[in-house]
């Protein structure tokens, strides 16, 4: 599966490569998947997908006992660990820990994301009628950008 395939929304770019264009093969070879934010949501979607494909997946979730139930839940052996992305040093212990055991990682989908501010319904419907409701959504933060890369850094 691909997200770049040709069709009407994205037609062929005059000078495109035709590899661009066109679908991958399906990989045949089992890889290692840490996906963290992957216990719910998208990053459990994305494990399941993985899972599905035959691939080891790791669920790396602040919500332990829910990485653990979808772990059990999926075809296949696949792990789950407690993670804190905001934490550095429970990254990196966890990297050094996935190296000790699997020597490596093929892939890495960094899903988990904290947010800055929680702003409740009834304000966000209240400003709407004022401002666009863009507007309630927090800003991108430094710290925000800092939890996103800790794992690719580690990786």
């Amino acid at each position: 599966m691909s997200f770049n395939q040709p069709g009407d929304a994205h037609p062929p770019v005059d000078g495109a490569l035709q590899a661009e264009l066109s679908c991958p093969a399906e990989c045949t070879d089992a890889r290692i998947v840490l996906v963290t934010g992957g216990a719910k949501s998208i990053g459990a979607a994305v494990a399941r997908r993985f899972a599905a494909n035959g691939d080891t997946v790791v669920i790396a979730d602040k919500d332990g006992t829910a990485a653990a139930e979808l772990a059990t839940s999926l075809p296949g052996k696949h792990l789950a660990k407690s993670l804190d992305v905001a934490v550095e040093s429970d990254v990196v212990s966890m990297f050094e820990e996935l190296r000790g055991r699997f020597g490596y990682i093929d892939v890495l989908v960094n899903s988990a994301d904290t947010a800055d501010r929680i702003v409740p319904a009834i304000e966000q419907l209240s400003k709407q009628s004022n401002t666009s409701w863009m507007s309630t959504l927090p800003a991108p933060s430094p710290a925000r950008a800092k939890r996103s890369r800790l794992c690719a850094r580690a990786a």
